[in-house]
């Protein structure tokens, strides 16, 4: 990395709210695990909000190891944080989640979808704390991990000796005279910790040919309509839906392109809105976004991430944002989805049931926006109760009934 380089990138990272010993402590990470100057100044949105949600609870050397981590397989600070809850649902603790995070096991190659039936299985089986102590065993597969499991219990010797579970394949073999290929067979492992495959819809290679034709007319580029080809397909939309809603997708590609979206930010946004919305209704969903003071990069990543946002009515999310805002939690928009999916109400409420505590919401960040049993777990109330306990009593937060 070039001295020029590196001033610029500590500029950056004080930008970012870092102080110039936490930017230089963090350029050094950069620099030790041999990650290039362009590598950062793409990934800075995803720093940001790694840096903001991991500070309160985090030591400044792990939240730079799992900044290092997530550049280094190009993932995103939205995938970190959902790593994140999913270990705090599982009852890892600051200590504990800080370690596996910022491990060098990949936990970001994995899809969120794997790493939750590996916690689910490490929990039923009491493997917790090797996961823990020795982050690198998790390179085991759960099918290979089960059958040695039960052959062991079958014979008596996994009680007293569960390390061998992790010998290496020719040392099993010896000591047991079974391969793993003959275990797998006859220990399958459950369908409870199976990996669900994604199912991308496919189109023809006419009509993708057709499709990449279309959207180069659009404006993009061969590589830029392949993007977006990839996103349309996870959201299964078909070659007829695409074709019908052409215009909309113009639309669309113009106006963003004039607010100097990023393409693959603007591709995000097409795929997840353009058989459902008009650009009429996403330009007022944006519209919402100005008045309420988000800045074009963080309506930008808002918009991008998080497809639920236009479905809601303006009002509503007006008033949403109103009260987060008040509240001193406008950037949860940013880094939560479940920010925009929750209701009014129970926002409103659970708000209110943890200042009465005492407390500020942002104490509680982690678990405000979770699930209801979540919630209970953490509180011991439900949802009902605090929905008839706090009711909205301002005005400002309440959604105007249109008389019938």
């Amino acid at each position: 990395m070039l001295q020029s380089q590196k001033f610029t990138l500590i500029i950056k990272l004080q930008q970012l709210g870092l102080s110039n010993i936490e930017a230089r402590a963090l350029l050094q990470s950069f620099i030790d695990n041999n990650i290039k100057y362009e590598q950062v100044i793409n990934k800075l949105e995803d720093i940001k909000d790694i840096n903001n949600y991991f500070i309160n609870n985090n030591e400044r050397k792990t939240i730079n190891n799992i900044i290092c981590e997530m550049i280094k397989v190009n993932s995103s600070s939205k995938k970190a944080i959902q790593i994140d809850e999913l270990l705090e649902d599982y009852n890892y603790n600051n200590y504990e989640r800080g370690k596996l995070e910022s491990s060098k096991i990949a936990f970001f190659n994995k899809s969120i979808d794997t790493i939750e039936k590996m916690l689910m299985f490490y929990k039923d089986f009491d493997l917790k704390k090797d996961m823990i102590m020795m982050p690198s065993r998790t390179i085991y597969t759960l099918p290979k991990l089960f059958a040695r499991i039960m052959f062991l219990k079958e014979h008596r010797i996994y009680e007293y000796n569960k390390e061998r579970i992790y010998s290496k394949r020719f040392t099993f073999e010896k000591n047991y005279g079974i391969k793993d290929e003959d275990l797998l067979k006859k220990y399958p492992l459950p369908n409870k910790y199976k990996i669900k495959r994604k199912i991308e819809y496919e189109y023809t290679k006419k009509q993708e040919m057709i499709l990449k034709l279309m959207f180069c007319k659009m404006g993009l580029t061969t590589s830029e309509s392949k993007d977006l080809i990839d996103k349309l397909k996870t959201k299964h939309l078909t070659y007829e839906q695409l074709i019908k809603s052409r215009d909309n997708i113009k639309e669309m590609i113009m106006y963003f392109r004039e607010n100097n979206y990023k393409t693959t930010n603007i591709n995000s946004i097409i795929a997840s809105t353009t058989c459902k919305h008009s650009l009429k209704k996403v330009i007022k969903t944006d519209k919402i976004l100005i008045k309420n003071d988000y800045s074009k990069g963080q309506r930008e990543i808002i918009e991008a991430r998080n497809s639920a946002i236009f479905n809601i009515n303006e009002e509503l999310l007006d008033k949403k944002i109103t009260l987060i805002k008040d509240e001193g939690l406008s950037k949860e928009l940013i880094k939560n989805s479940r920010t925009v999916v929750q209701s009014l109400n129970l926002t409103y409420a659970r708000i209110r049931f943890i200042k009465n505590m005492g407390a500020h919401p942002f104490k509680y960040i982690n678990i405000l926006f979770r699930e209801e049993d979540k919630f209970k777990d953490r509180f011991g109330v439900t949802t009902k109760d605090i929905l008839e306990k706090f009711p909205i009593a301002e005005e400002k937060y309440k959604i105007n009934q249109k008389r019938k």
